[in-house]
């Protein structure tokens, strides 16, 4: 018997005990720690570093390197063709954790991505850019921010209940949130190469307080084999959102995310998925030879039209940049708004009548 020692009792799982133990001091202390990790597993050893986070993690002033036993994985909650994103939580926050096949990961072009997130910070920290907190190697993971809205995809469909479902004018504001985030990329050189309604997240919009909206999935193309990401872009989805010399040349610019951008903003005006009734393969073709593009509906304001015009044109240089439309946006918003706001008052001096 140890002085000073523990004794521990071990529930046999049928609500009696298998067995008493007599333990050391020390050997309590481990005990206690390994089943307050079986709890919570993102709980240290006291042994290894301590892990300072703060109460709000954007806050958090450098990506960190986690390791696996830190996360508690909880529901899958998203599933597309670079991996598998899982609601989780690390130090007692809630988190999203995308997690990838190891044979699709670039080791080298992913080590040098993870070195720009824990150098760069500046780069990928934005109110409109997904947050990325940490990453993990084993298995490669990447740790985020989570977005309880979702996908602003899963909001665009008539299917959804109406209490769900977005506003014409807060879809045009959905698109300059997008735009400033993807602005912010382009001004430290990161293009993202596969803009779409799928890749915006947000916040619950059943929520009172305004709902914020981030650009996610701008990192792909920097931590994947080359091989596996081309052939994603020729065989499915993404075909339709790419600008045409993306398609034929695999040439990825500023000017190509722009024309993706005109392509997510019709998406997310009409709700529907561009040329849905044509195959990704066969629409490439149409846009490269036939110079198709989705169809213009008289419902859409016209200045939308015309932006939505200039952001596919054909010629990448004439396309405008994100400032332009941004501000283009803004001052549709800002019209839009007072027209609801006259339109409101005028109603409510017709009730008094």
């Amino acid at each position: 018997m140890y002085p000073n020692s523990y004794f521990m009792s071990a529930n046999n799982g049928y609500g009696g005990p298998s067995g008493y133990y007599n333990l050391s001091p020390l050997d309590y202390a481990k005990t206690v720690r390994m089943a307050n990790a079986l709890v919570d597993p993102h709980l240290q050893d006291a042994t290894g570093p301590k892990r300072k986070i703060p109460s709000d993690l954007h806050e958090l002033k450098e990506t960190v390197e986690i390791t696996s036993n830190e996360l508690l994985f909880d529901v899958e909650i998203g599933r597309g063709a670079y991996g598998t994103v899982y609601k989780a939580r690390w130090c007692g926050h809630e988190v999203a954790c995308k997690k990838f096949a190891k044979e699709d990961i670039d080791s080298v072009k992913a080590m040098q991505f993870l070195k720009e997130l824990q150098t760069s910070t500046e780069a990928f920290i934005h109110p409109n850019i997904i947050r990325y907190y940490g990453f993990c190697q084993t298995p490669f993971c990447l740790v985020m921010e989570y977005m309880e809205g979702g996908s602003v995809q899963e909001y665009l469909r008539h299917d959804k209940p109406q209490s769900i479902q977005i506003s014409p004018l807060q879809r045009i504001m959905i698109a300059r949130q997008a735009a400033l985030g993807i602005n912010h990329l382009h001004k430290h050189n990161i293009v993202h190469r596969d803009i779409a309604a799928r890749n915006l997240l947000m916040d619950d919009p059943k929520s009172n307080k305004d709902f914020r909206v981030v650009v996610s999935d701008f990192c792909m193309s920097r931590i994947l084999h080359e091989e596996p990401y081309s052939a994603t872009y020729t065989t499915v989805g993404p075909l339709k959102w790419m600008a045409p010399e993306a398609l034929n040349e695999q040439k990825f610019t500023t000017k190509s995310d722009v024309y993706s951008f005109g392509i997510t903003l019709w998406e997310l005006l009409t709700g529907q998925e561009p040329y849905a009734d044509v195959d990704p393969v066969n629409t490439a073709v149409e846009v490269l030879v036939s110079k198709k593009r989705p169809k213009l509906y008289g419902t859409i304001h016209s200045k939308l039209q015309k932006l939505m015009k200039h952001c596919w044109d054909e010629d990448p240089a004439a396309r405008p940049d994100f400032p332009e439309i941004i501000q283009i946006l803004d001052n549709f918003i800002e019209k839009a708004a007072k027209q609801q706001k006259k339109r409101r008052n005028s109603s409510e001096s017709d009730n008094d009548d």
